[in-house]
């Protein structure tokens, strides 16, 4: 029954995550707590209570995903302004890592392009788990 239970939380993650937010300081902010390690562009952020947020007097400026210790920046490639019931961000799977695909703000929805990122996880993913051109391995003593 466990192992059903893990094998079932393990595809809600294969499939996708929408972590609920909720809006604070305007219709383009929001706040998440997400509770896993999490990647955004090249940068990797740990668990814990995140702003995301934008310069609304910029019209293509980036996304800021911060909190107190860690930020990084994120350019959107698509924007729907549909309005949307409430805040999430979505992620993906790519080589076992948690990669932000979606941001979704009472103004619509930011969408990120992690075609590069998802490559980059995969070649990191396939490097790890080969062992070195030459053959040797390495047993980690001497």
């Amino acid at each position: 029954m466990k192992s059903n239970m893990l094998i079932a939380i393990a595809l809600l993650f294969l499939a996708g995550l929408a972590v609920p937010a909720r809006a604070q300081e305007g219709s383009d902010v929001v706040t998440v707590t997400v509770p896993f390690e999490f990647v955004v562009g090249a940068t990797t952020l740990p668990a814990g209570r995140y702003t995301v947020s934008r310069n609304a007097s910029l019209d293509a400026s980036p996304l800021l995903v911060a909190n107190r210790d860690h930020s990084a920046f994120v350019l959107p490639t698509a924007f729907d302004s549909t309005k949307v019931g409430e805040t999430s961000l979505s992620f993906d799977q790519i080589g076992g890592e948690h990669v932000l695909s979606q941001i979704k703000t009472l103004d619509g929805a930011y969408t990120i392009d992690n075609s590069r990122e998802a490559q980059r996880l995969t070649k990191l993913a396939k490097s790890n788990n080969h062992p070195p051109a030459n053959g040797m391995t390495s047993s980690g003593g001497q």
